[in-house]
């Protein structure tokens, strides 16, 4: 195992897409922290925790998650793209191991970058808002570790699919298709009255569940109101199991083809 992790650590480290992503994530989000740090009138929570989130609480996508779901992807498609698999697969033959290494190291790096955005994001958020950018309420602080488990389940997401395609492009696709399409699109059909049972499906849809995560539950009940939804949303915790329970299928799966597929 541990030549497993040396080996994807050398990996992840030599790859120049790594660094750019990751740079791309943390600049993004302090960008949208400044925007609305900058240019909101009032200091309410919903702006303090777009702020920390990097926009996550109002735009409904984590930017940091997304880009570093990307990394997730390249840590398992790039070995397909390329035809690297089997030389991978020599040199540390357990793939059990292999795919244990992808998913440690891809969390680690995750974890990293999503506490250096973080905090760079809470900064500007001092700078900009000054005291009313409250970092010891126990509500934003709330929302900070739900952004932090939010952006580690797109990274696997991400990895998952990958795995479970064996390539880059069809991962990348999913990824954006189904929170930015699909998802929004099964909201919209739950508005017409045949289709009304959708509202009930809706919140259990893997991205739509996971940003409950970073969600304020009172802002969000108004947004549904004057917008005339009436979902039931689930609260933070529960939305971010749901999510997790269809990243450990992604890959459960993609780790069961991966032993029984040839390389």
């Amino acid at each position: 195992m541990i030549d497993a992790l040396r080996y994807e650590w050398v990996r992840l480290t030599t790859l120049r897409s790594t660094y750019w992503m990751l740079g791309l994530a943390v600049l993004s989000s302090a960008a949208v922290a400044f925007l609305f740090g900058f240019f909101v009138d009032n200091a309410e929570l919903v702006f303090q925790a777009s702020v920390l989130t990097g926009g996550s609480t109002l735009i409904g996508l984590p930017l940091v998650g997304v880009f570093v779901a990307i990394v997730g992807i390249f840590t398992t498609g790039h070995e397909y793209r390329h035809h690297l698999i089997q030389p991978t697969l020599i040199a540390v033959p357990r793939r059990g191991a292999v795919l244990a290494a992808k998913v440690v190291m891809a969390l680690l790096v995750a974890l990293v970058v999503t506490l250096v955005s973080t905090a760079i994001n809470a900064g500007i958020g001092v700078v900009t808002l000054g005291d009313q950018m409250d970092l010891g309420s126990s509500d934003l602080q709330e929302i900070g570790l739900g952004y932090v488990t939010l952006v580690l389940l797109w990274t696997l997401t991400g990895l998952g699919m990958a795995q479970l395609f064996r390539g880059v492009p069809t991962a990348l696709v999913l990824l954006f298709v189904i929170p930015m399409v699909i998802e929004p699109l099964v909201s919209a059909l739950a508005l017409i009255p045949a289709l009304d049972w959708l509202g009930d499906v809706y919140p259990y849809l893997p991205f739509t569940a996971g940003n409950s995560l970073v969600s304020v539950p009172n802002a969000f009940a108004e947004a549904q109101q004057q917008g005339g939804m009436a979902f039931e949303m689930l609260d933070r915790w529960a939305g971010g199991g749901v999510m997790a329970i269809y990243v450990v299928i992604l890959l459960v799966v993609g780790a069961v083809l991966f032993r029984r597929r040839d390389a």
